[in-house]
């Protein structure tokens, strides 16, 4: 395995990526998607009969088949920089190593080492004339040593001869060497052994390829597997709230037929109003007034008025942005394509849509003619471009570069840019009246929108700010870390006004309401907590990676989460219950966005899927 080899790693790595069980850093990382803890593979199966199908950390359900690769762990691992095996050398410990002055310098990610250790010129590696007689050189010295090596063998060696010698005097030798002829049947046979000897490496060296290749594929059959597993008990819950509803409509359908019954049969009476026109209404009927209509449209009738007493008398919340009501779908209606590399950010004003992506650039789209592709490129970023938002009639822009940038909404030109914002890349931007804020490893910083001009920097925070968002009234940044929610106020010395401790991991995702706070951790699962007090109201669990962006519809009543599960769900805040799944795209999707009646997704397979809101 890669780290059976000597290893030291140029930053020791984070505690998150250590496995819990043996300590070290990840080896082909597994995720159990009933506890929600990520062991190597194994460990934890090495250990499976006497764990009795439970997780040796909380003692939780933990069975061998619910558990998945961990993608996104693998993938941090296999980024850790090294330096080269070639280039260490045993310290006082037989565990530790320490560079050798005379080894190779490179540092390269674990996910390279072999290509670059195997060709490495530092290699240690033994003569091919024989390591019994000259022992073991750096690859780079081998030419050299064989221009001079005195142990070349006569080619007749297998014949008997022993004659050994720089390649010169070998070559003098053989013309005349004793052995030339004598029991070529044997020297035939052993040529033979040699040769089947190489061919057994080969198939040796093929098996182990098809062996890797089977170990993968039964990995992808696993999470398939736990997905499909899933969706049937999703599919189960939706059954059963269906039986229900239908037991409320056929309810209501009665009580309906009871109240025209009830019509048909009352006499109907006169009602004087005080401007003295005469209205009737039914004994014990709701009363419709001419008032409550719009005008010239007829009163409901009382049929009308039960069946859709949702509509006709909405609550402020129901009509304060969409008019979504159930049932209803969102179905995807297009695609765009155009980046090069994933998506990291989504953004809309008015009817263009802004996409950031790991190919260095900005593109533009326009959503009133989705055929017409991208209309416009903003260039300038040198590196994924993690975030993107809007505020001031400008666009904010950061990347890896470390530089934030903002451009003019009209005329899509540069305004100001700021490089080296960070020391290290900048994971999350948002922006709060007059100020933005970024955040990036253990750190936020605050700068003037209008020039970019830094303000104020936020140090000593828990390890990547990955998530901020804004409360709805723009007076509080929320911001998540490893374990950690902070609340910041947006004006004067930007003092810290709450503080959220968890244990479900890193946030990578937040969003507000009016009455929530919501976060998106590593553990797969989103959690709701009371925009106020705090509290812990409710874990939404399907995802089972972690979950990297969250948007919420304008009225606060619906959530869409986004994972590295390459799927969106779609989620009711009034009774925390999963809506609907949506499965497009074919990698991780790291942005959601809603705009009107749209949902606008990002992903790691280059492209932006666009859903439409449906009534069913």
């Amino acid at each position: 395995m890669i780290m059976e080899k000597p290893t030291k790693f140029v930053e020791e790595p984070s505690q998150s990526l250590h496995c819990p069980v043996c300590a070290g850093v990840f080896i082909n990382p597994v995720i159990s998607i009933q506890c929600g803890h990520t062991f190597c593979r194994r460990c934890i199966e090495s250990d499976a009969e006497n764990r009795q199908g439970k997780c040796p950390i909380d003692e939780m359900p933990c069975e061998s088949d619910k558990l998945v690769a961990n993608r996104a762990i693998h993938g941090q691992v296999e980024e850790l920089q090294i330096h080269c095996c070639h280039g260490l050398t045993r310290a006082d410990s037989e565990e530790d190593f320490m560079l050798d002055v005379d080894g190779c310098p490179e540092v390269v990610s674990l996910v390279h080492r072999d290509k670059h250790e195997d060709s490495c010129e530092f290699a240690i590696i033994p003569c091919p004339n024989g390591s019994n007689y000259c022992g073991k050189l750096r690859r780079k010295d081998l030419d050299e040593h064989l221009n001079n090596c005195t142990n070349v063998t006569c080619p007749y060696r297998d014949s008997g001869c022993e004659f050994r010698g720089q390649q010169a005097e070998v070559d003098e030798h053989k013309p005349k060497c004793g052995f030339r002829g004598v029991r070529l049947a044997n020297a035939a046979q052993n040529a033979e052994v040699r040769h089947l000897r190489d061919v057994c490496e080969q198939l040796v060296h093929a098996l182990r390829s098809l062996t890797d290749k089977v170990s993968t594929l039964e990995e992808r059959m696993s999470s398939a597997q736990s997905r499909l597993e899933h969706q049937n008990q999703v599919i189960g819950d939706l059954q059963q709230q269906n039986s229900k509803l239908t037991r409320q409509v056929n309810e209501l359908s009665k009580r309906n037929a009871q109240i025209l019954a009830v019509q048909t049969n009352s006499p109907m009476v006169s009602v004087q109003s005080h401007r003295g026109h005469s209205r009737s209404a039914s004994v014990g009927i709701p009363m419709t007034r001419q008032s409550d209509t719009e005008a010239g449209s007829p009163p409901l009738a009382s049929s009308q008025f039960m069946g859709h007493i949702t509509s006709a008398v909405p609550s402020p919340a129901v009509t304060r942005h969409e008019s979504w009501t159930m049932p209803f779908t969102f179905k995807c209606i297009g695609t765009f394509r155009g980046h090069g590399n994933g998506i990291f950010s989504l953004i809309a004003k008015g009817q263009r849509l802004y996409s950031g992506s790991r190919d260095a650039t900005i593109r533009v789209w326009d959503m009133d003619a989705l055929r017409r592709g991208c209309i416009h490129t903003l260039k300038g970023h040198t590196n994924t471009i993690h975030s993107l938002v809007i505020g001031s009639g400008c666009l904010f822009s950061a990347a890896a570069d470390l530089s934030i940038r903002s451009w003019k909404l009209e005329s899509l030109e540069q305004e100001n840019l700021v490089e080296n914002a960070h020391y290290n890349i900048i994971s999350a931007l948002a922006v709060a009246g007059p100020h933005l804020f970024s955040a990036s490893l253990a750190e936020i910083k605050i700068w003037r929108v209008s020039t970019l001009e830094h303000l104020h920097t936020i140090t000593g925070l828990n390890h990547w700010v990955r998530a901020l968002a804004v409360g709805d009234k723009k007076e509080r940044v929320y911001s998540g870390s490893h374990n950690t929610i902070h609340v910041w106020s947006t004006s004067g010395e930007f003092s810290p006004c709450g503080r959220l401790d968890t244990s479900y991991g890193s946030v990578y995702s937040l969003a507000v309401t009016k009455q929530y706070l919501i976060a998106g951790t590593y553990n797969q699962n989103l959690h709701v907590y009371d925009i106020n007090t705090y509290q812990h109201i409710k874990a939404l669990t399907g995802h089972i990676s972690t979950v990297t962006s969250l948007a919420v519809s304008p009225s606060g009543r619906y959530l869409f989460s986004s994972s590295i599960d390459t799927t969106v769900q779609l989620w009711n805040l009034e009774n925390m219950l999963p809506i609907q799944s949506l499965k497009r795209h074919e990698d991780a999707v790291n942005s959601v966005f809603v705009h009107q009646d749209y949902l606008l997704t990002g992903s790691d397979d280059h492209e932006i899927k666009i859903f439409r809101y449906f009534k069913m």
